[in-house]
C-alpha cells in the first residue's frame, strides 16, 4: 500500500517538471520576439519649422450666377418661322435667333410709306396757300410751318412709318450680346405670345459666385481678395476669381452676401452651378506646420519632433487654421525638427529614423 502511494507521488514530480521546461521555453520565445520588435526603429519624415506666410481661408458654399442674362420674347404676336439656333448653342452679339411671318408687317411698312408722300404732297400745298415753297423753307415762320405739317396729316405719317419699321425690326429676335442660348422650348408654326419668354440668352464667359460668410469673418474679406471656387460635380477644376461685391447688410441669419467674379476660360463653367468658395488671406511670419503633423493625445494637441534618433512628445497650442496647415502659437521653436508621417503611434523618446 504504502509502495503504491510512493509511485504515484514519483509520476506526479515527474509530470510537473516537464511541464515546468515546457512552459519556460514557450516564454523565451515570446520575449525574444518582444526584443526583435522594439528594436525595430521607426522611420519618420520631418521638416524644418520656420516662419512663413500662413493664409487663412474662409470656406462657404454658393451657386454661380451670369454676369448677364437676359430673357428674350418677341413683341407681336404673329407665326414663328424660323428659330436659327438650339439650347447650348453659342451665338454672336446681333445674330439672328428667331424671326415671325413679316408679310403683315412689311404691308404695314409700304402703306404708311404711301402715306407719308400723300401726306407730304397736302403738306406743300398747305404752304403754297400761304404764298411760301419748300425752297423757301428757312424764310417761313416756325408756326407756319408747324400748323401745315399738322394739317397735311404729315406727323401722322411719320409717325406711322416709325411704328411700322419698328413693327418689322421687332419680327426677329437677335442676340443683344454674345452668349449661349438656354430655355429654349418653343417649335416653328407656333403662334408667339407678347412678354412670354422665347428664350435666355447667357454670357457665360464670366460668371459671378453668390456666397456667405458670416458676420464674424467679415473683418477679413475685402473687394478684389483672391478666391478660389471649386465646383462640386467638376472635382479636377480649381478657378481663381476675386471678390467683387460686399452687400453691407447681415441678414437675419447674422450672414453677409459676397459675390467672387470668375472667367469661364475653360468653358466648364454653367449657370446655377454649385460650387465651394475658399477665399484666402495671408498672415505673415507664422509657424506653420501640415495638419498631419498635429496627434491628440490625453484630449490635447501634441507634436513630435526629431531630436537624436528620438521622438519628443511637445504639447502645443495651435492658432490660425486652414484645410492642411495649422499656426503653432505655443508649444515649439523655430528650428525644430517636426515629425510629419508615421506620427500616430508614437510615444515620448521613442527611437525613430529619419527618412529625409
Amino acid at each position: 500500500m504504502n509502495l503504491r502511494y510512493i509511485s504515484l507521488i514519483f509520476i506526479v514530480i515527474s509530470l510537473c517538471i516537464k511541464c515546468k521546461n515546457s512552459t519556460k521555453y514557450s516564454n523565451d520565445n515570446i520575449d525574444n520576439s518582444l526584443v526583435t520588435n522594439v528594436e525595430n526603429k521607426i522611420e519618420v519624415g520631418t521638416m524644418e519649422l520656420k516662419k512663413v506666410t500662413f493664409y487663412r481661408e474662409i470656406i462657404s458654399n454658393g451657386k454661380l450666377c451670369a454676369v448677364k442674362k437676359v430673357d428674350l420674347c418677341f413683341k407681336s404676336v404673329e407665326t414663328i418661322t424660323n428659330i436659327e439656333v438650339k439650347n447650348g448653342a453659342p451665338v454672336e452679339c446681333n445674330q439672328l435667333i428667331a424671326s415671325l411671318d413679316d408679310f403683315l408687317f412689311i404691308n404695314k411698312l409700304r402703306q404708311a410709306s404711301q402715306n407719308y408722300e400723300k401726306s407730304m404732297l397736302e403738306f406743300q400745298d398747305q404752304l403754297i396757300l400761304q404764298g411760301f415753297s419748300l425752297k423757301d423753307s428757312g424764310k417761313i415762320p416756325k408756326d407756319i410751318i408747324k400748323a401745315s405739317r399738322i394739317k397735311s396729316g404729315l406727323e401722322d405719317a411719320l409717325f406711322e412709318i416709325e411704328r411700322a419699321k419698328y413693327d418689322l425690326r421687332n419680327s426677329e429676335i437677335r442676340a443683344p450680346f454674345s452668349g449661349i442660348i438656354a430655355n429654349l422650348d418653343t417649335k416653328v408654326k407656333n403662334r408667339s405670345n407678347v412678354g412670354t419668354t422665347f428664350c435666355t440668352l447667357i454670357d457665360n464667359s464670366k460668371f459671378d459666385a453668390e456666397f456667405y460668410i458670416l458676420e464674424t469673418e467679415l473683418a477679413q474679406v475685402e473687394e478684389n481678395q483672391n478666391v478660389k471656387i471649386f465646383p462640386f460635380s467638376l472635382y479636377s477644376i480649381v478657378v481663381d476669381g476675386y471678390v467683387s461685391e460686399i452687400n453691407p447688410i447681415i441678414n437675419e441669419n447674422g450672414m453677409v452676401r459676397m459675390k467672387a467674379r470668375v472667367k469661364n476660360s475653360g468653358g466648364k463653367l454653367i449657370e446655377g452651378m454649385n460650387v465651394k468658395v475658399l477665399v484666402g488671406n495671408s498672415v505673415p511670419a507664422q509657424l506653420v506646420v501640415p495638419k498631419e503633423a498635429v496627434v491628440i493625445r490625453q484630449g490635447k494637441q501634441v507634436v513630435f519632433t526629431y531630436e537624436d534618433g528620438h521622438a519628443k512628445w511637445h504639447y502645443v497650442k495651435t492658432g490660425y487654421e486652414n484645410s492642411r496647415e495649422y499656426t503653432i502659437e505655443e508649444g515649439l521653436e523655430e528650428g525644430a525638427q517636426v515629425i510629419i508621417t508615421n506620427n500616430l503611434n508614437l510615444g515620448h523618446d521613442a527611437e525613430v529614423e529619419a527618412n529625409n
